[in-house]
This record gives structure tokens, sequence and C-alpha cells, in this order.
């Protein structure tokens, strides 16, 4: 295996003392890629037509905003039912305003939460999502580095109340 130096980026340290998880991405042809991750779950990611692909799959930033969306989500949840909260529904709406010059990063990232449950607060609500993007989500601690982070969340009505 050759590695470039000049390409490598990151951290200085070896990841030899770090959980280290992983995914092969094998292209497919045209612009299609399939990723198979350490637990054996599959994803494809493709190009518009306009770009080259066969829109089979979302675009990698497209994919980046379902993991966000996936981890704070997760959080979320877990926080609530730890505070013994019964959450019914769960939607979290991600968006992301990326740079007009290459690299196409985030420059700003809305998180819209729509939730429903019987005995959740707005307290609650800010509790579990605050504590989700000032400490445990790590996708939001990545993207966060260049991006604004923008919360909102809205508490529906119960469908048992």
């Amino acid at each position: 295996m050759t590695v470039n130096p000049e390409l490598s980026r990151g951290a200085s340290e070896p990841m030899s003392n770090s959980p280290v998880i992983s995914a092969d991405v094998v292209w497919e042809g045209g612009m299609s890629f399939v990723a198979r991750t350490d637990s054996h779950h599959f994803i494809t990611l493709d190009a518009s037509p306009e770009d080259g692909g066969q829109n089979s799959g979302p675009r990698p930033m497209e994919a980046v905003l379902c993991a966000l969306g996936g981890c704070t989500g997760m959080d979320v949840v877990a926080f609530l039912r730890k505070k013994r909260r019964t959450v019914e529904a769960l939607t979290v709406r991600v968006s992301g305003k990326r740079r007009e010059s290459p690299p196409r990063i985030f420059e700003e990232l809305n998180l819209e939460y729509r939730l429903r449950g019987p005995d959740l607060t707005d307290a609650d609500i800010r509790w579990a999502v605050e504590l989700s993007i000032s400490k445990y989500c790590s996708v939001l601690a990545m993207l966060g580095q260049t991006a604004k982070v923008v919360p909102r969340w809205t508490l529906e009505p119960s469908a048992t109340s």
C-alpha cells in the first residue's frame, strides 16, 4: 500500500490506541459508489445525471446530513428516555448552507426537531437538544468546527393526550 504523506491529513496522534471504524467504498461505474460498513450495512452514493451519475443514491453531502440527523436524533431519544419521558415521534429536519467555492463545506447547519410525546415539555427538549449539540453528537462535533449550528424544536400535540 502506498501512502502519500502530502495527502494525509488529521490529528498527529496515531490511531492505534483509539477505537477505529471503517468502511469499504467501491466504485460501481459512472459516479456510483457502494459503501459497506463494519456493521455490514450498505449505502449507495451517486451523483445527479447532470454531474454524470444516475441518481441511484444520495450525494455524499446529503449522506453527511443524514448522519448528523441520525446522530443527534439518537442522542435526544436516549436522553429523554433516561428522564423517563415517552417519545412517540421524532423527526429531525437537517439542512445545510454550503460554501460557494471548493471545498464546499457546510457553513451553516439548521436542525429542526419535531417531537411528540404525552409527557414531554419544552424544557425537556431544550435540555436533550443542548446536551446533544454541546457534548455528545460526534458528527456535529466535527461539522461544528466550521459551521454555525442553528437548532430549533417544536413540541407537537400527543396522539394520546
